[in-house]
């Protein structure tokens, strides 16, 4: 999980830096336009851990 947050963070950086450019291509266009879809995929990483850990703890106790 901690792999799948870094990776969004660097997509995050990513993003922010094609923002910038002033004559960018349509690709980059298109990427930088991505950014909720990544807050999107951040929030459902961080939901399915805590579903997980959850699921652990659910079955160690109970």
């Amino acid at each position: 999980m901690v792999s799948q947050f870094a990776v969004i963070r660097e997509a995050n950086a990513l993003i922010v830096d094609l923002d910038k450019i002033e004559n960018s291509t349509e690709v980059a266009k298109r990427i930088a336009a991505s950014k909720s879809f990544l807050s999107l995929s951040a929030a459902i990483v961080l939901g399915l851990g805590l579903l997980i850990f959850v699921f652990i703890v659910w079955s160690v106790l109970g």
